[in-house]
């Protein structure tokens, strides 16, 4: 319990950690969730060395299995909402350049400074005021630890009940 069943489930709570960390902080998210899965493939490699070895899948092997693949499907949530927070961001300039060649009035150079103006607000607004929250991570937030705790019920249900 102690050396294998609570390390692994603080692992994958750590890699839950990037839901709440800005979609645009690539390097910390990705860095969070590659660390996550190393740490816990090197777990699984050596609390392997401390059980016989045998042919068959342990329950073990499935806990670790599980968990694995929560950190990968975190790690594709990742993916998922900074693709939408990307598309968003281009839907938002188009929008915004279509607006600004519409209006005769404004000449070349003006859009120019104009265009590098609203550049350094959105730097701003996603480094600094960052408020806004992607969709996917609000929705993760919930359904990952929802997702894990049901799995680890089932399992400790399941294995303690084929003891008895």
């Amino acid at each position: 319990m102690m050396n294998v069943y609570i390390p692994s489930s603080l692992v994958v709570m750590l890699s839950w950690l990037s839901f709440w960390i800005d979609v645009h902080a690539s390097p910390a998210r990705i860095t969070l969730g590659v660390t996550s899965i190393l740490t816990l493939v090197t777990h699984l490699v050596q609390s392997r060395s401390f059980v016989p070895p045998v042919d068959y899948l342990k329950a073990l092997d499935i806990w670790f299995i599980f968990c694995i693949v929560l950190i990968f499907f975190s790690l594709l949530e990742y993916a998922l909402a900074y693709q939408s927070a990307i598309t968003a961001r281009q839907q938002k300039k188009e929008t915004r350049r279509r607006s600004s060649d519409t209006d005769p009035k404004k000449g070349k150079d003006p859009e120019k400074i104009q265009g590098w103006v609203s550049h350094w607000k959105d730097i701003k607004k996603t480094l600094i005021d960052s408020k806004h929250v992607n969709a996917y991570d609000k929705v993760s937030r919930y359904v990952f630890p929802f997702v894990f705790i049901n799995f680890a019920s089932f399992y400790w249900i399941y294995y303690l009940a084929r003891r008895i």
